[in-house]
């Protein structure tokens, strides 16, 4: 496989993520990093959460107070939606809505095995879920990808109409969901059927396209220009481009020429971020 560089940037370093292990670090809508991680547990109950919020380079800090573990972070109007990624008996409320002064403004059930999350620009809640809910009795996460509005009503739950008609490979285990620009949303999965499926569901004119990555192992998923990105959990970087379907591998330095070593990354659309103790690098893919 041809292997190429990748120039990152250094973007903000922040003193949390060397004196905490974050349980989540992600992207809102417009950018800005969000970071959650376990302040202090009290015998168990309750946990004490922190969350930073990094945008335009100011760093704010929250708490919040929940009664269960949680797992995800995500920006939902001018929110903090909060999601546990599993239940411990059906229907239980697993997602929840927090104000900025820790005040629980809603929770709702999103279903068991939560694996991914991603809230887009119409603070629509999309949903990818691991083997574990999707073949889970309460049946939520069953299709693999769902999407819910802010209040927890299920709004898209149709990819088996996909797998049914289109011959689109089932989701046995989505790793990554990602929102672009366009608000499309991509997905990347397993499936027993195909070689680690990507998808595009095409928002604005209601198709779907499909492709077979053939990289195991990621974890993230970033869109560039005729290109995505697979961010793998042994910090490999593989672009596939999706008209020749030609693979590259690619190795990340920075702006000095030092090549660089992340301890995970996470992005959006075609912004890749990653992080290193506790910087934070970024670049963007569009151009590729």
């Amino acid at each position: 496989m041809n292997t190429d560089k990748l120039i990152f940037n250094k973007y903000y370093e922040i003193t949390e993520l060397s004196k905490y292990e974050p349980i989540s670090v992600d992207l809102g809508l417009k950018d800005d990093i969000l970071i959650l991680y376990l302040h202090e547990n009290t015998n168990g109950n309750p946990f004490l959460y922190k969350i930073v919020h990094l945008d335009n380079g100011e760093k704010r800090s929250y708490e919040v107070v929940a009664n269960k573990e949680l797992h995800f972070l995500q920006l939902i109007e001018d929110n903090y939606l909060l999601i546990c990624g599993y239940l411990t008996h059906d229907q239980e409320n697993n997602a929840f809505i927090y104000d900025k002064k820790g005040n629980l403004l809603k929770e709702f059930c999103v279903g068991n095995g939560v694996n991914t999350c991603k809230v887009d620009q119409d603070h629509h809640i999309w949903i990818g879920y691991s083997d574990e809910g999707i073949f889970h009795e309460s049946e939520i996460g069953s299709k693999g990808i769902v999407c819910f509005d802010k209040n927890g009503a299920i709004i898209y739950d149709a990819f088996d109409m996909l797998v049914e008609q289109r011959n689109f490979p089932p989701i046995d285990h989505c790793h990554a969901v990602n929102i672009s620009d366009s608000n499309d949303v991509w997905l990347y999965y397993y499936s027993a059927d195909a070689k680690y499926p990507i998808v595009q569901l095409k928002k604005n004119s209601n198709t779907a396209c499909w492709w077979e990555s053939n990289v195991s192992r990621g974890e993230n998923l970033v869109v560039g220009h005729n290109m995505v990105f697979v961010l793998t959990n042994e910090g490999d970087i593989v672009g596939i481009n999706l008209e020749n379907k030609q693979h590259k591998e690619y190795t990340a330095y920075d702006t000095q020429g030092n090549k660089l070593t992340f301890d995970y990354y996470f992005g959006r659309g075609s912004i890749l971020y990653g992080v290193s103790k506790n910087i934070i690098y970024k670049l963007d893919l569009e151009k590729f």
